[in-house]
């Protein structure tokens, strides 16, 4: 049986992911659900609305550029950071072509 914070972070990710493809407007909490492989009826467990969902998915957003940046912080050679960037960014190329950068 799968933890309480396993089908959350299910939820999240799958929200992440459909929301970069076609934005939070167009995804449903069907969608989310049959993503996630979670119930429908079990979203409202962990998020009350769409928006809460949203929030979730801003806030992973937010730690994934954290992390980005203290990465190239922790670079000192401007020419040596610029190539990390671009490699961080080349690891998603096929996913920003399609969907843009989210």
């Amino acid at each position: 049986m799968a933890r309480t914070s396993d089908k959350r972070e299910k939820l999240v990710a799958a929200a992440k992911a459909l929301i970069h493809r076609q934005g939070l407007t167009e995804t449903s909490l069907a969608d989310i659900a049959r993503a996630s492989k979670v119930p429908l009826g079990n979203i409202y467990y962990y998020f009350k609305t769409k928006d809460d969902i949203g929030s979730a998915v801003i806030g992973e957003r937010l730690s994934e550029l954290e992390a980005m940046q203290n990465l190239l912080d922790s670079v000192s050679d401007p020419k040596v950071r610029l190539h990390k960037m671009l490699d961080l960014l080349c690891e998603h190329r096929k996913d920003y072509a399609a969907h843009g950068c989210p």
